[in-house]
């Protein structure tokens, strides 16, 4: 039991705050838990314990909290999703919505779903828009291209970027890509690892700010 002890001066405001002082500093505003990001408020209903000549009791009074009440509160509270391949993983981010768009168009969204493991290069939204619409337009109308170009941001195994050593890696496309890092800066051909290590149960993906164009074939 989680409990937090209140002087007998306690009232309980609409609000939810109290106008006491809690004698006990687990808590120092007990009517809300931080969890994360977000703020989750609790509601307290008391009932004043009346003495047999009608007047409050002066004693203390108490709020107890069952720890399996507050586990089930904080459990609601959280944000963090459940762990998912890298398909579904990369589809919750919304500055990924155009690279999720063409992977489904591209038929790839079910081999990022497979057992892996892999590791994603994925181009962000503003990525996309430095691309010549021309080009882009180009990529809809074939498939195979537009499947190969995003396979060229597909590596096969998961490469965690503690695990990254500068040097070429062979993408799904069947091209290699060059990979330079130093310290925390981490890059691939040309485009920079904007956010690096997004997990998931079948690889790792980072995200980056360019689109990669495998090299033209001879």
């Amino acid at each position: 039991m989680l409990e937090v002890e209140y002087d007998d001066s306690v009232t309980i405001a609409a609000s939810g705050r109290s106008s006491g002082r809690p004698t006990t500093p687990l808590l120092a505003s007990y009517d809300s838990v931080i969890y994360g990001s977000r703020k989750c408020h609790m509601t307290f209903l008391e009932s004043p314990i009346v003495s047999s000549c009608g007047a409050l009791a002066p004693m203390t009074r108490r709020i107890l909290l069952s720890a399996f009440a507050m586990a089930a509160l904080l459990v609601g509270c959280a944000t963090t999703p459940a762990p998912a391949p890298l398909a579904d993983t990369l589809a919750r981010d919304p500055q990924l919505s155009t690279f999720n768009r063409l992977v489904a168009q591209a038929g790839l969204t079910e081999e990022l779903r497979a057992a892996g493991p892999l590791t994603v290069l994925a181009p962000t939204d503003e990525a996309f828009k430095a691309v010549p619409a021309k080009t882009l337009e180009a990529l809809a109308a074939d498939p195979a291209q537009l499947k190969a170009v995003l396979s060229y941001h597909v590596i096969a195994g998961s490469l965690a970027s503690a695990e990254i050593k500068p040097g070429s890696v062979k993408t799904r496309q069947g091209s290699n890509l060059t990979i330079a890092k130093a310290g925390t800066f981490i890059t691939a051909d040309d485009a920079v690892v904007q956010q690096a290590d997004v997990v998931a149960t079948n690889g790792v993906a980072h995200i980056i700010d360019r689109v990669l164009m495998p090299p033209k074939k001879p």
